[in-house]
């Protein structure tokens, strides 16, 4: 039976300023998404995966030299259950250019 399984990466950003609230004091963290794959695979497949930083993710990691982002694989619902999460990782990425 195939399953269908979506990897992310995504990194946390914090940004300031909502209404209301004073901008100094107000932080929120905001998920950015900066890579995602798709496969699908059947009972008892097992394959290497390759998840690939998008533009912003390169830009973030140029910029930063050092980026920390959250990898998450997640498999799809059956019919009406919803996504299942397989795996979530901490990974620190570094720049060497």
């Amino acid at each position: 039976m195939p399953c269908a399984v979506v990897y992310l990466l995504s990194a946390g950003e914090y940004t300031t300023g909502f209404p209301g609230t004073k901008a100094s004091v107000s932080k929120k963290r905001r998920g950015v998404v900066l890579g995602r794959t798709a496969v699908t695979l059947h009972g008892g497949q097992r394959r290497k995966i390759t998840v690939k930083l998008d533009a912003a993710g390169m830009r973030m990691l140029k910029q930063k030299h050092k980026l920390v982002v959250y990898f998450t694989a997640t498999q799809a619902g059956l019919g009406s259950s919803p996504p299942q999460l397989l795996k979530r990782a901490k990974i620190v990425l570094r720049y060497h250019g």
